[in-house]
């Protein structure tokens, strides 16, 4: 059915273009943690929700899969980034996590197997240059 061969780590100019779209509509969130103004705060969402409109366009139209990553940090109801410090309140049920979208009231459901431990999916496989550096610090003062 699919591809049996991968290519050798490159990123497709679409899964680029998605990746790209991501992160801009997850940097547009942060603003939201000193926004003063009702104007800032709705332009930060207008502008959110154009760059994961535009992804989740982009991924139906070339017939690609969201990672899981994506698509749980997207809410359902308003096409909002899910960020338990700025647009949703997170909730530990026996059942799974819960997340609930501050702006519209939905309730985004990570399930979790009865047995099983949760593995969270951090940004590991981001593309190269999204990569940050790492800083040696030395506290050693001797002269």
């Amino acid at each position: 059915m699919g591809k049996n061969t991968k290519a050798n780590g490159v990123a497709t100019p679409v899964h680029q273009q998605i990746d790209i779209l991501y992160r801009q509509a997850y940097s547009c969130i942060y603003p939201l943690l000193s926004a003063s103004s009702d104007f800032e705060r709705q332009m930060s969402y207008f502008i959110c929700r154009r760059c994961v409109n535009q992804m989740l366009h982009l991924a139906k139209k070339s017939r690609i899969r969201l990672s899981p990553v994506m698509r749980r940090s997207i809410c359902h109801g308003c096409h909002l980034i899910l960020d338990s410090r700025t647009t949703g309140r997170l909730r530990f049920h026996k059942t799974g996590i819960v997340i609930i979208c501050d702006v519209c009231g939905t309730r985004n459901r990570t399930p979790l197997q009865s047995n099983a431990s949760y593995r969270p999916s951090y940004f590991e496989r981001m593309l190269p240059d999204s990569k940050v550096p790492t800083v040696e610090i030395n506290d050693n003062k001797s002269p």
